[in-house]
């Protein structure tokens, strides 16, 4: 069971974690107020259409990452 899970979970959840908390990252430090807003807008947009949102869902709750590690041999 942790052969399986270093090779098939352990790679993805890393890289989903690292990529999120560089999405994080990014939009705490932004300092310019236009940026900001853009920002803040792309997630309104996500918000706004159902497709989007949950793309954006599976994705955040790395449910689309446990797809993957599962798809993996």
């Amino acid at each position: 069971m942790l052969d399986r899970y270093e090779r098939q979970r352990r790679p993805i959840a890393e890289e989903e974690i690292i990529q999120q908390a560089h999405r994080n990252r990014t939009r705490m430090q932004e300092r310019d107020p236009e940026r900001r807003r853009d920002m803040l807008k792309d997630l309104q947009r996500t918000i706004d259409d159902l497709a989007l949102l949950k793309a954006y869902l599976m994705k955040s709750s790395m449910i689309d990452g446990l797809r993957r590690a599962a798809a993996t041999a």
